[in-house]
């Protein structure tokens, strides 16, 4: 792409949906943002640099954008992270309609982006479980930008810190856990933490926000066991533990533990271990 490619926003027709900063003090640090179908197949759009970066995100079709003087054909679910001092446009190809949404901030906040050079972009796929977000943030920009009033600038400042949050997690990927593994594995270590409750079941449920029986068929499908099963082995986990502590009795780790009765942490210690509880363990 030539060095002397224009700073210049191309508008699209004022029937489309879209919206401009007309502020040229920088009261917002958003400075356009545009949504819903456009007509790229029948009309590009030249490559130009902008005031401020962008980020824009394919829901629908196909369009190919021009990047670096290539063009590359992109797919719903895509994203594309560019610099103000990067020229891009729409290529005139393809033969239907597409539907994205896009955003153009002032500056960025984040010290790690703000830190690319300012001419560099960056093409990612954003998880099909994350693309609801991205376009709730984006509506929220909209009807942010509808009724602006003395604390909008606030409003639009959290979500660009959202928004740029999540692009680093995009350009920096790690293994996405699915949600039941997610789940079990915090359920997991919620009972870590309190191997001490009395009611671990309906206590999990509510940190969760999940039913009982939601709870016992994510453990029995990720591990073959119940719920309860996976907490008593904690527990008397912990309890050796803490009858290797010379300064902790049998009776005190069973209060730790939280039996109301000696007796009780008595049989459950030699029916998971097969001997009674002693320090010397």
């Amino acid at each position: 792409m030539p060095d002397h490619a224009p700073k210049r926003l191309y508008l699209p027709a004022r029937d489309r949906s879209f919206w401009k900063c007309d502020d040229g003090g920088g009261a917002f640090p958003l400075l356009y943002l545009a949504w819903g179908h456009r007509d790229f197949h029948l009309q590009g759009v030249p490559a130009s640099t902008h005031e401020g970066w962008v980020c824009v995100c394919i829901e629908e079709g196909a369009p190919a954008i021009i990047l670096n003087d290539r063009a590359i054909r992109l797919s719903p679910g895509q994203l594309v992270f560019i610099r103000e001092n990067c020229p891009y446009g729409w290529e005139r190809s393809g033969s239907k309609s597409c539907k994205f949404f896009l955003w153009m901030w002032r500056s960025l906040l984040h010290p790690e982006l703000a830190a690319m050079p300012n001419d560099a972009s960056a093409l990612q796929k954003i998880p099909a479980t994350r693309r609801p977000l991205w376009s709730r943030l984006h509506a929220m920009c909209r009807e942010e930008i509808l009724r602006q009033d003395e604390w909008s600038r606030g409003w639009l400042e959290s979500c660009q810190f959202q928004i740029e949050v999540l692009l680093l997690r995009l350009m920096k990927p790690v293994p996405e856990e699915k949600p039941a593994a997610r789940r079990v594995a915090l359920a997991l270590a919620w009972m870590r933490l309190h191997p001490d409750s009395q009611e671990p079941v309906g206590r999990l449920c509510d940190y969760l926000g999940i039913s009982q029986p939601t709870l016992h068929r994510l453990f029995k499908n990720q591990t073959g066991e119940s719920p309860l099963a996976h907490f008593h082995r904690i527990k008397m986990n912990r309890a050796r533990q803490l009858l290797g502590n010379p300064g902790v009795s049998v009776k005190e780790a069973a209060f730790m533990l939280g039996y109301r009765h000696f007796n009780d942490f008595s049989r459950a210690y030699r029916r998971h271990f097969g001997s009674a509880p002693s320090r010397k363990q």
